[in-house]
């Protein structure tokens, strides 16, 4: 009898040194990322009025160092836009990023630049799900103290966003 006593107690320290053994190995990754320390997240400063500090966001965003050198050879020095119909750019839609002029409850108006992930509701009422990079966090912003509103890839003005995104196919607008 004590004999199979020890033989389960082997068989269970067995699996659990061979289970323990599996849970080290660590899972390969690649190299270790290098962030440029010209590009880490600075504070803004502080601002009496929220549109200053849009126009220092958009300062910063200006004299942001370029991902690509100057010196590289480029294969295409030109760009086609396409202003309307079935043959829209495709890069207006692939990531639709938009700048835009919001009026707040208190009617503080803003410059932000946006990435719509979401909406919900319709027309007047819809309430856009966002990316705000002036504020770096998720926002909600209501279609009808969106004032103005331009597509940052083409530089298209748009008057209604919520039509305008439900031409976008990717976005589940209800």
């Amino acid at each position: 009898m004590w004999w199979m006593v020890a033989l389960i107690v082997a068989g269970v320290a067995w699996w659990w040194f061979r289970a323990a053994r599996k849970r080290k190995a660590a899972p390969k990754l690649g190299p270790p990322l290098v962030i440029d320390p010209s590009m880490r997240r600075r504070p803004l400063g502080d601002f009496n009025k929220p549109y200053e500090a849009g126009a220092a966001y958009r300062e910063r965003v200006k004299h942001a160092p370029s991902s690509t050198p100057s010196s590289s050879p480029r294969r295409f020095d030109f760009k086609v836009e396409v202003s309307s119909g079935p043959e829209r750019s495709i890069k207006e839609y692939a990531v639709p990023q938009f700048r835009i002029s919001y009026a707040d409850i208190d009617g503080v108006v803003t410059d932000r630049d946006i990435f719509v992930s979401g909406s919900s509701g319709s027309g007047r009422s819809t309430l856009f799900h966002c990316w705000c990079f002036l504020r770096n966090e998720e926002r909600s912003f209501r279609n009808d103290r969106i004032i103005s509103a331009t597509n940052l890839k083409t530089g298209r003005s748009i008057k209604d966003l919520a039509a305008y995104m439900a031409d976008y196919r990717g976005l589940n607008i209800h």
